[in-house]
């Protein structure tokens, strides 16, 4: 695997139509990227406007980011997120520092 990309929706957006994996951005994302060598997640938070509800999703974020780190640890990680979701992944990497460098 060559890369693994995280995608999260922002506030009241769950289930946003760009992190579908039929989605323009998404389909855009594999033709750049070469599908075959590409894992492309859907990270879904409550997406609640909250300093509390964004950081139990940072809490998840982080430990689902860690798991697919050793899953695929030759891929280069990228998160995406939309709005709060942005806010997610900096708390992520914040909550679990070795993060940073690695994503």
């Amino acid at each position: 695997m060559d890369y693994c990309v995280t995608l999260i929706h922002g506030t009241f957006a769950r289930r946003a139509r760009w992190t579908r994996d039929d989605s323009t951005f998404c389909e855009s994302l594999k033709a750049q990227l070469k599908a075959s060598s590409l894992v492309l997640s859907q990270f879904d938070w409550s997406g609640w406007n909250s300093p509390g509800a964004r950081g139990r999703a940072a809490q998840r974020l982080a430990t689902e980011l860690e798991s697919t780190l050793v899953r695929y640890p030759g891929a280069r990680q990228f998160v995406i997120g939309h709005s709060h979701g942005g806010a997610v992944a900096l708390k992520a990497v914040t909550v679990e520092p070795g993060l940073r460098k690695r994503i």
